[in-house]
């Protein structure tokens, strides 16, 4: 049993630095969305927005990565914790439910956007398998938790 804990702590602590990671990577890919590739959305709409839509649009996307990096660091640093020994409480795997069920909605719109694409299919490809790397990362941290939490529940409470 205290093989099975370890190894359950030690899963914690990786899947909590790889979400931070994925975190980190989604800030910096939206940030590099906004400076880098707005011309392709500029022509994808079909207008030349003002510098007023510029500053608009990096605003939201950014306030969106923020979110969600937010929302990954929640869930990392939590997960690394437990795995440390010590005791969380459930905010973080509710946190990491509704995390997932947003991953889930996007990787949906990504796969319908995928089948309208014209251009720029490699791009949607590869953002959909680490979307989904992503959620795999995060369901393992749920049951990884869940399952260390009964073992130390049927074995007496005690953090190691």
């Amino acid at each position: 049993m205290d093989a099975t804990i370890r190894r359950l702590q030690n899963n914690l602590i990786t899947l909590g630095t790889g979400t931070i990671a994925f975190g980190i990577w989604t800030v910096i890919k939206y940030f590099l969305l906004c400076t880098v590739d707005i011309p392709n959305i500029i022509d994808s709409t079909g207008q030349i927005p003002d510098d007023i839509y510029r500053i608009a649009f990096f605003i939201i996307v950014m306030t969106v990565a923020i979110f969600d990096f937010i929302l990954r660091c929640v869930i990392g640093f939590s997960a690394r914790s437990e795995g440390r020994g010590k005791k969380k409480g459930w905010f973080y795997l509710i946190t990491a439910i509704i995390t997932i069920l947003l991953y889930v909605f996007g990787v949906i719109t990504e796969i319908t956007a995928m089948f309208s694409a014209t251009e720029g299919l490699l791009n949607k490809i590869i953002t959909l398998l680490i979307d989904t790397t992503s959620i795999v990362l995060i369901i393992e941290i749920i049951i990884s938790s869940i399952k260390l939490k009964k073992l130390l529940r049927v074995r007496g409470g005690a953090h190691e």
